[in-house]
């Protein structure tokens, strides 16, 4: 009896049975069917717009998992600029649309599982021109947390006039890990105030304190106006959240995006299936 089965148990097993002058031998061959796992994530990286990209992860599983490959939650499918090769993710011109959270993903029937990480893509300078942005990408994900809305003014309170403040659109979810999730928004094109930065903010449904709802938190990252998706981490598994996003504009005045709907966590569990094959 084999107790805990590895995938290093995988193989071939001789059962040898004597009686007398008589001898049986039976040749057992262990298979070992496992969930994916990502043991080597993309590398967190910087590239040049216009210039070539070139990212790996390293997987395990079996059968074999197959690879699937996401920027800010959007699966990337072959195309000109644009090869997959296995666990390979090949880009011949990068664009800045590729700036975010670059994501591996391995599944098989058993299950799956992703590692990932921050995608930098550096622009192109123009010549001649007064501002030139330093980089584009996710903001770190390694935040802390207050409660609350976050709400931030001046002094001298609200703009005067006729300002317009168009907030961000009701936010998408997705998961990266049992602890983990990518946020990704956008923002109407518009003639208001100018956006400073966003902050994002969840909620656990379903947890109450003296009968009232869980407060919303802040994760204390500003985030800068011209990124669109952010990791929130340090999450709880099998647990529910809503999000939101709030914009901060130039008067330091704030609004919020509609809230999220809503988003299980669920937690990956795992797998391992023995199969046996008979010869004799």
């Amino acid at each position: 009896m084999i107790i805990n089965v590895q995938p290093s148990d995988r193989g071939e097993y001789d059962c040898m049975w004597s009686s007398n002058n008589a001898h049986i031998k039976s040749v057992i061959i262990l298979k070992v069917m496992e969930a994916p796992k990502v043991i080597k994530p993309p590398k967190a990286s910087t590239f040049s717009e216009g210039g070539e990209l070139e990212l790996s992860c390293a997987v395990t599983g079996e059968p074999q998992p197959k690879v699937e490959w996401l920027i800010n939650g959007e699966s990337l499918t072959p195309s000109d600029n644009v090869e997959i090769k296995g666990s390979t993710l090949l880009i011949s011109e990068v664009e800045k649309k590729h700036a975010g959270i670059v994501q591996c993903v391995a599944s098989n029937e058993y299950g799956s599982h992703s590692g990932c990480n921050l995608l930098r893509v550096n622009p192109k300078q123009h010549i001649g021109t007064t501002e030139i942005r330093q980089d584009y990408g996710i903001s770190n994900s390694k935040h802390k947390h207050t409660r609350g809305g976050g709400r931030r003014r001046s002094k001298e309170g609200k703009h005067k006039g006729t300002a317009v403040l168009v907030p961000p659109n009701q936010p998408n979810v997705t998961r990266l890990s049992d602890v983990s999730v990518m946020v990704r928004w956008s923002v109407p094109e518009n003639t208001g105030l100018p956006i400073q930065f966003f902050k994002v903010q969840y909620r656990e449904l379903g947890q109450k304190m003296n009968g009232k709802q869980a407060k919303w938190m802040t994760a204390n990252s500003e985030i800068p106006n011209n990124v669109r998706a952010f990791e929130v981490t340090d999450l709880q598994p099998d647990h529910t959240y809503r999000f939101r996003i709030a914009a901060v504009y130039s008067n330091n005045d704030n609004k919020l995006s509609p809230n999220s709907v809503r988003f299980h966590l669920n937690k990956m569990v795992e797998s391992k299936v023995i199969k046996c094959l008979y010869l004799y």
